[in-house]
């Protein structure tokens, strides 16, 4: 297996960069981050998510901050990608033609993890994208790790953490989450990873070998096109390590590998990270897109996505090894994966369980002393409440929605009411 090193030339302007965005930084923001400016966000009550101004102005926030605390359905119902925006991105949005529907029925699914594994053993360089709101997007790249660390791949990048504008070296504002071992529910680690099956991503990540690093644009370098900071970035690892496998992890369209003259065909921009990145290394990523066959809503959905048929992730392959993109012409990603709806086991989605590893605890009426609605945030019992929590229920007064999913393994339970009386509980998740 070959891999092709960075040039000289990529190599020096990596170096060049690198000094102008670290002397910016110093100039402009002497001192900015300590541990001591480390703030814990707060988790939104459903209540408060509906009537905050700003989230329903951009449903999108508002999306977000319901996945943030578990109420996956509000979230999925909340926003999708506006029709003309897939439209004008290229996705197939008009009901299929009788030709694009007789080359689709060529396919046949494909255990998605199994194909994406076997794949990895001839890549460098793999970018699997989510939709921000979708945490099932992270379950999936969570199931990939152990897998890919086994095949040689030992860093995970990841969009979502906040860079940093004193040292661009480091790729990342919070330079201990590799020795720390968890995300805080803080910005100084990022916005998106404050979601429980994020943080989840990143302890899965770190346990099982992988160096994580922050990719997204230093603050410090705006002259720079974002999606081009972004590959530059990546290209920094590459210089140091010259055959490091990576696992990027994006939002959305950054893993589009095409130009074009129109932006408007694709995705609203001309080129995106995966392109600049292919073009700074020389190396073809694999591109792996999540979103498009994701259970959106039934006016949403993609044509094909009610024709495929599978109880788990999949890919669709033909009988000439071809894996399905979404279309014959389509240069933007190399594959689909299809997400199957969500089936709820005790008022969660399935997804959530990972095929048995975790396991339902549910709250008994009993064990609280507080009036609900009652926040119910879990922690493993050595982290901090300023972690991640690793799952969030939200427990109205007829007890509603009162399962947690957890690991096995022993937990702090912090419970808060609207009046911000708490209360704490110890449990622990056994081994079947």
């Amino acid at each position: 297996m070959i891999f092709r090193a960075l040039s000289q030339r990529n190599r020096s302007l990596i170096g060049a960069v690198a000094c102008i965005t670290h002397l910016s930084a110093l100039l402009l923001c002497p001192g900015l981050v300590s541990a001591q400016q480390v703030k814990m966000e707060p988790y939104l009550f459903h209540s408060q998510i509906e009537v905050n101004e700003q989230m329903n102005r951009f449903p999108t926030l508002k999306a977000e901050a319901f996945a943030n605390i578990g109420a996956y359905w509000q979230a999925d119902t909340t926003y999708v990608l506006e029709e003309e925006t897939r439209r004008l991105a290229g996705e197939q949005v008009d009901p299929l033609t009788e030709e694009e529907l007789a080359y689709f029925q060529t396919f046949r699914v494909a255990d998605a993890i199994s194909y994406l594994l076997e794949r990895a053993e001839n890549e460098q360089i793999i970018i699997l994208n989510e939709a921000h709101h979708r945490p099932e997007h992270r379950v999936f790249a969570s199931a990939l790790l152990e897998g890919l660390a086994q095949r040689g791949y030992a860093y995970l990048g990841l969009e979502a953490l906040t860079p940093n504008f004193d040292d661009p070296e480091a790729l990342g504002l919070d330079t201990s989450l590799n020795e720390r071992g968890y995300p805080l529910n803080s910005r100084y680690t990022g916005n998106y990873t404050r979601e429980p099956q994020f943080g989840l991503f990143i302890r899965q990540a770190i346990n099982n070998g992988f160096h994580l690093f922050g990719y997204e644009r230093n603050p410090s370098f705006q002259e720079m096109i974002r999606d081009s900071a972004e590959a530059l970035n990546v290209a920094r690892i590459l210089a140091r390590d010259p055959d490091a496998r990576i696992l990027l992890y994006c939002g959305y369209a950054h893993l589009v590998e095409s130009n074009a003259v129109d932006p408007e065909s694709n995705y609203g921009r001309s080129r995106w990270m995966a392109s600049y990145l292919r073009e700074l290394t020389g190396i073809d990523p694999l591109t792996v897109n999540q979103e498009i066959l994701t259970d959106r809503s039934p006016a949403a959905n993609s044509p094909y996505y009610p024709l495929i048929k599978s109880e788990k992730p999949a890919v669709l392959l033909n009988e000439d090894g071809r894996v399905f993109n979404g279309g014959k012409r389509n240069d933007k990603f190399d594959l689909l994966v299809y997400h199957p709806p969500a089936r709820l086991i005790n008022g969660r989605p399935h997804w959530l369980y990972r095929d048995g590893a975790h396991r339902a605890y549910t709250i008994a009426p009993e064990q609280l002393t507080l009036n609900c609605p009652c926040q119910v945030r879990a922690y493993p019992e050595t982290e901090p409440e300023l972690a991640v929590p690793v799952d969030i229920i939200e427990i109205d007064p007829d007890f509603r929605e009162n399962t947690l999913v957890l690991a096995p393994g022993q937990y702090r339970l912090i419970i808060e009411n609207l009046a911000g009386d708490r209360q704490t509980l110890q449990v622990e998740i056994a081994e079947e």
